[in-house]
């Protein structure tokens, strides 16, 4: 698998001194590896935390000296380099900034540690595909078809319906996968085609190399889009030989578009503008909240809202004032959340006329 070939640079991962940066690189021979093939010298495998020695710093201030957590793992199934039922101990940073990979106790993960360079340690990083089991079900049967000498898929993933990650807007559903779905990909001359199981998990195998699009029979009012920044589904490289794992997501097609208006009936030059579900507003700064600028366009937009009701909040931090006032300022034009208006938001609707007045009590010094 192409993203197994994957190192952390550490700064001070095995000194008492801070971590101060970490960056993935790519290493390894340029061309790419047969998917079939895994060697028997990598290290890839099922298995469960037993036992965890020196948690991360966020969770524990036990030995705050020790530059590494130790987690103590049960094989529950080897893909390569080990077997069955041993047990094995897995190293990682405790935290800052230091690439470090964070499992929790009791919890089964798939994992792809690396040898450190100065002895036999394993380590896991998140500069690998090491994830929590529920999230590896796409990669797992790919991984055991190349253990087993099988054919592997030339590209794999999962097809799902989400939401934006907004802490602001989210409502708590997980994604869903879409199920029994027709996904292909295709350049303009072929096209290659699965369909989703009941996972919305697909494969599908034996494509050319070649640079390909991809595209599905979706349900009514989602579209292919990444999350937060809105992109369609980059086109995908195919080489000779390699496999790909593609997870693609689906967003609700509606929007909310306004304009933040100022006293003279112009709208402001720069405007930071907050959407909340009205359940979850916070006066003050919130991590992973919605925030949308009108700037040169001339009006804010929030894409891929979904459904539901929601109130959108200018100023809401009001140090961070950007007109002469630094009122905070509800829409259509309120000061007090209580009596701001909810915009309702229904299956692909467009809503193109949420502005919000600078005047009157929002004016107010």
């Amino acid at each position: 698998m192409p993203m197994r070939f994957l190192v952390v640079l550490l700064v001070g991962l095995t000194t008492s001194g801070g971590v101060s940066a970490c960056s993935c690189v790519t290493v390894g021979n340029p061309d790419p590896t047969p998917c079939a093939r895994i060697s028997p010298t990598e290290v890839i495998f099922v298995g469960t935390v037993l036992d965890i020695e020196n948690p991360p710093y966020e969770v524990s201030s036990e030995n705050p000296e020790a530059p590494l957590s130790r987690y103590r793992f049960r094989v529950d199934e080897s893909i390569s380099g080990l077997r069955a039922g041993q047990e094995i101990d897995i190293y990682s940073g405790r935290g800052g900034a230091d690439c470090s990979y964070h499992f929790a106790k009791g919890q089964q993960y798939l994992v792809f540690p690396y040898r450190g360079p100065a002895n036999d340690r394993l380590f896991a990083t998140i500069c690998s595909d090491t994830r929590p089991i529920n999230e590896a079900q796409a990669m797992l049967p790919q991984l055991r078809a190349a253990r087993d000498s099988d054919r592997v898929a030339s590209i794999y993933g999962l097809l799902q319906i989400s939401q934006q990650p907004y802490l602001s807007v989210t409502d708590g559903p997980s994604p869903e996968p879409l199920r029994d779905t027709q996904i292909e990909l295709w350049d303009g001359d072929h096209v290659f085609e699965s369909n989703t199981n009941s996972e919305g998990m697909f494969a599908i195998y034996s494509v050319p190399p070649g640079v390909y699009h991809l595209r599905a029979t979706l349900p009514p009012n989602v579209e292919f889009a990444r999350p937060i920044v809105n992109d369609p589904p980059a086109p995908i490289t195919l080489v000779a030989g390699a496999c790909s794992e593609y997870n693609v997501t689906a967003l609700p097609t509606s929007r909310i578009r306004g304009r933040v208006i100022g006293p003279n009936g112009a709208p402001l030059r720069s405007a930071e503008v907050e959407l909340f579900r009205p359940d979850k507003y916070q006066p003050s700064p919130l991590l992973m909240s919605w925030q949308e600028l009108q700037a040169e366009k001339g009006f804010f937009e929030f894409l891929h809202v979904s459904p539901g009701d929601y109130i959108l909040v200018y100023n809401n931090s009001e140090e961070r004032e950007t007109n002469r006032s630094g009122r905070r300022c509800f829409y259509p034009g309120v000061s007090d959340v209580a009596r701001a208006g909810r915009i309702h938001i229904e299956a692909g609707q467009q809503v193109s006329n949420a502005d919000i007045h600078i005047r009157g009590e929002c004016s107010t010094p």
